[in-house]
């Protein structure tokens, strides 16, 4: 079985997930025909790993694996190499999802768990991740999506009751 979650933008590499020989779920990069798993984080190699965006060329992909500490851990995978994208500062939880990366490969989006124990959107820039906060009256964020040069940022946030709202973050006007 197999699943494509995405495509790059020329249309020419998919992205998703397929069950390995294991029966684990793996991520897969589909190039000219042919389907390559992109492997585990260290550690993690029997669980899983879901690609959930790619760079527009598909040379970048992004996704969720779990990790040595069997855990979900935010993952950026490269020239043959998966790597763990690690967790909000100060996180009262070790989790995080890569969702959304920008057309260069060089700024990925998603979620984790912060310090509060709250889920909060989340941008990954050259090894720092940074939770993007909430919008005034709602208790947790999901980044989705990302703008090709990285600089705007969407998704949801829902409040206590799980009602939910869109929003768009830029570094300017933040969460709105």
């Amino acid at each position: 079985q197999s699943v494509a979650l995405g495509v790059s933008a020329d249309g020419s590499v998919v992205f998703g997930y397929s069950y390995n020989a294991n029966s684990d779920a793996e991520a897969f990069r589909w190039v000219d025909g042919t389907m390559t798993g992109l492997g585990f984080l260290p550690g993690g190699e029997t669980g899983y790993s879901y690609a959930r965006g790619a760079s527009d060329d598909g040379s970048v992909v992004v996704g969720y694996a779990r990790n040595a500490g069997s855990t979900n851990e935010a993952f950026r995978w490269v020239d043959g190499t998966m790597t763990g994208l690690g967790f909000l500062p100060n996180a009262a939880l070790n989790y995080s999802s890569a969702l959304g990366v920008s057309a260069d490969g060089s700024v990925v989006v998603g979620h984790g768990i912060n310090a509060n124990r709250q889920t909060e959107a989340f941008r990954w820039v050259d090894g720092t991740m940074t939770g993007l906060g909430f919008l005034p009256s709602f208790t947790n964020s999901y980044a989705n999506a990302i703008s090709a040069d990285g600089s705007v940022v969407v998704g949801y946030a829902d409040d206590s009751n799980y009602n939910g709202k869109a929003f768009r973050w830029t570094l300017e006007t933040g969460m709105e």
